[in-house]
C-alpha cells in the first residue's frame, strides 16, 4: 500500500469507526427523523452519503469504475 493510500484507508477508517459509535445505540426514528417539518436530511440519509462518497474514492484510487450492483 503506497503512504497516499495508506493515509486516506486510515482517514476512512477512522471516520467509519468514530460514526459508527456515535449512532450505534440511536433508534431507527432516531436514524429516520428529517426535522419538524420533514425538510432536512435524515441521519441515514447522511450515513448512505458519506459511504457512497468513500466508496467512489476507493474505486478512483483502484483506478476502477463502481461495480453496477454497487450503485
Amino acid at each position: 500500500m503506497t503512504p497516499q493510500v495508506g493515509i486516506f484507508y486510515s482517514m476512512v477508517e477512522g471516520n467509519y469507526n468514530r460514526l459508527k459509535s456515535i449512532v450505534q445505540d440511536m433508534q431507527q426514528s432516531e436514524l429516520d427523523y428529517k426535522g419538524p417539518d420533514h425538510k432536512y436530511n435524515s441521519t441515514s440519509q447522511l450515513i448512505r452519503h458519506l459511504s457512497y462518497v468513500d466508496l467512489k474514492w476507493v474505486y478512483r484510487i483502484k483506478g476502477e469504475d463502481i461495480p453496477e450492483y454497487l450503485e
